[in-house]
C-alpha cells in the first residue's frame, strides 16, 4: 500500500484494489494509450483501474508529447500501486519521430497524418512501436474499468472496435468526401478501444486512403481517426466488441435532453450496468463525472470477475442513404434547440 494514494472525501482510497484473480504467468498483452498529461485527472483513473483490474500481465506503453510530460507521467505512476509483473513504459512522441521518418519514408500522407491532430497518432504510433505479428491493444484515456477483467483474445487479421448506436464519423463534410471518393466505412464505430494487430495495417493502401481524404483539411477534428478506423475495418475485416461488457456511454438525444433539464450527470452515469462491464468508455462529460463520483464516494469499484472471452460480431457497412437521413434528423433537432448542426 502506498501511503499517499489519492483518497475520496470519506477517506477511502479512490484507486481500485489489486484483483486477487491475477495470473502472473499468463502471456503479457501489449497495450497503448496516446494522450497528454493534461488529461491526467481522468487518465489516471483509466491507467490505475487497468493495472489493478486486468487479470493478466500487460506491457503498457504510455505515449505522451515530450520529455516534460514523461517526467510528469512518471511522477504520477510513482503514486500508483503497480504489480511487478506489469511493465509500464512512458514514451515521448519525439522519441518515435525517428522511427516514423524511417518506416513511413515512402508514405508522405501517413507522415502528414501523424503530424495532424494528436489523437490521430493512436493509429500510427502503436504500429511504429511494434514488429510484424505483434499484438496491439489501443485504449483511450477516458475509460473506466470497474471490475476485474481479461482482454479479448488477439484477433489474427481483423480489427475489433467498440460499438455504439450512432457512430463517431465526423465532421460531416469529411464523411461526405469519403463517400464521394468511394471509401467504404463501417457504421457504429466507437474508438475507445481498438484491437488492431500489425497484420491489419496495409501501409500503401492506408497512405492512398489518407491522400483521398485530404486529412490536412481537418486537423482540428479528432474524429477523423474514427473515419480511418472505419475504413480499415472494411478493408481488412473487422468486428464489434460485445456491448454487454465493452460499453460506450452514449450521449444520445434522450441524455442530451435530460442534461438540458438539469438531471445530474452522476445520476445518468449510475444508470449504467457497471457490475456487468469489463470497460465503460466514459466519453464527453461523463469522464469528469467518474472523477467527481469517485472523489465523493458515490461511485465505487466492483468485484465481479469478467475473465472469459466474449462474442464479437461483424461490422456493418455505413451507407450514404443512412448518413443523409441522420444529417436531416440532426438538422431538425438542432433547429428545435436553436443551434446549428455541424457541417
Amino acid at each position: 500500500m502506498i501511503a499517499d494514494r489519492p483518497r475520496n472525501k470519506n477517506g477511502a482510497a479512490m484507486d481500485a484494489e489489486l484483483t486477487p484473480h491475477f495470473r502472473p504467468d499468463a502471456p503479457a498483452r501489449r497495450v497503448f494509450i496516446v494522450f497528454s498529461t493534461r488529461d491526467l485527472p481522468y487518465a489516471r483513473i483509466c491507467i490505475q483501474g487497468l493495472l489493478a483490474h486486468v487479470v493478466t500481465p500487460v506491457v503498457l506503453h504510455l505515449i505522451v508529447d515530450d520529455a516534460d510530460e514523461v517526467a510528469r507521467m512518471d511522477a504520477a505512476l510513482a503514486l500508483m500501486e503497480i504489480r511487478p509483473a506489469h511493465r509500464v513504459r512512458t514514451i515521448a512522441r519525439t522519441d518515435i519521430d525517428t522511427i516514423a521518418a524511417d518506416r513511413f519514408a515512402a508514405y508522405p500522407h501517413l507522415m502528414a497524418f501523424r503530424d495532424g491532430h494528436p489523437c490521430w497518432r493512436k493509429i500510427t504510433d502503436p504500429y511504429l512501436l511494434s514488429a510484424p505479428g505483434d499484438d496491439i491493444v489501443i485504449l483511450d484515456p477516458d475509460l473506466f474499468f470497474p471490475n476485474p477483467f481479461a482482454f479479448e483474445p488477439q484477433p489474427q487479421t481483423d480489427i475489433l472496435l467498440m460499438h455504439q448506436g450512432p457512430n463517431c464519423l465526423f465532421p460531416p463534410r469529411a464523411v461526405r468526401r469519403a463517400f464521394d471518393r468511394g471509401i467504404a466505412m463501417a457504421d457504429h464505430v466507437d474508438i475507445g478501444v481498438a484491437y488492431a494487430p500489425t497484420s491489419a495495417y496495409d501501409l500503401p493502401w492506408l497512405d492512398d486512403l489518407l491522400g483521398k481524404l485530404q486529412v490536412a483539411d481537418f486537423k482540428r477534428y479528432m474524429h477523423i481517426e474514427a473515419i480511418v478506423w472505419a475504413a480499415m475495418c472494411m478493408r481488412s475485416g473487422g468486428g464489434y466488441l460485445d456491448t454487454s461488457v465493452w460499453r460506450c456511454w452514449q450521449k444520445g438525444y434522450l441524455k442530451r435532453a435530460l442534461m438540458g433539464l438539469g438531471v445530474p450527470g452522476i445520476r445518468l452515469l449510475k444508470q449504467e450496468p457497471l457490475a456487468d462491464l469489463k470497460c465503460l468508455h466514459v466519453s464527453g462529460p461523463s469522464k469528469y463525472w467518474v472523477v467527481t463520483a469517485l472523489d465523493n464516494g458515490t461511485l465505487t469499484y466492483g468485484n465481479t470477475l469478467h475473465d472469459t472471452a466474449t462474442r464479437t460480431t461483424p461490422v456493418v457497412r455505413f451507407t450514404r442513404r443512412k448518413f443523409d437521413r441522420l444529417q436531416r434528423a440532426k438538422t431538425l433537432f438542432y433547429g428545435l434547440t436553436g443551434r446549428s448542426a455541424a457541417r
